[in-house]
């Protein structure tokens, strides 16, 4: 159990109701990736930048996609030293996700992460998905951003499998974007 991330929270399959919100940290930030895998152009989709405090962002080895883990189990894994920027994950979140949407989901995270619910501070008001620049959507995500709003309850995919199948280097978007985001099209 040492090297496996392990979760307090709730799993949203055991909860009464989902939520319609989920916060995306990866491949999934980006527009055109979250509509390929959702099946749909997302028109019901809102969507603003935000973070995730208490959980680093790291490569999964072999792959172009990333995973987060909480930040402590980062530092004692990985040697590494608290560091505020990346102890908090810049990324999305989305609301008015439908249960297909989330079925969708579901199957694309193919089992290595687990859904729970965790609280992601947005930057901004939400906007319609459809008139979004995936560009200046994610320059607006920084934890120094003074214009952070409450936090508010999303769905989140975490790892949930052993925490050697991770890099200890932090997974940059803007470098996936830049090199590999061809490819998910």
């Amino acid at each position: 159990m040492d090297n496996q991330v392990s979760s307090n929270q709730q799993s949203p399959k055991d909860q009464e109701q989902r939520l319609d919100t989920a916060f995306f940290y990866g491949t999934l930030m980006h527009p055109s990736v979250l509509t390929r895998v959702i099946l749909n152009d997302g028109a019901h989709l809102k969507i603003t930048p935000g973070i995730l405090k208490g959980y680093t962002r790291h490569h999964v080895i072999g792959a172009d996609y990333p995973a987060i883990i909480p930040s402590s189990m980062s530092h004692k894994t990985f040697k590494r030293t608290p560091n505020e920027d990346e102890d908090t994950v810049r990324g999305v979140i989305v609301q008015g996700l439908t249960p297909h949407d989330m079925r969708r989901l579901d199957f694309f995270e193919g089992g290595l992460y687990d859904c729970i619910k965790l609280m992601a501070q947005p930057f901004s008001d939400f906007q319609p998905l459809k008139d979004v620049q995936p560009e200046e959507l994610i320059k607006q995500a920084s934890p120094s951003n003074n214009d952070q709003l409450e936090a508010i309850p999303v769905l989140c995919y975490v790892w949930g499998l052993p925490v050697y199948d991770l890099e200890p280097s932090i997974w940059d978007y803007e470098a996936f974007v830049r090199d590999k985001l061809a490819r998910w099209m």
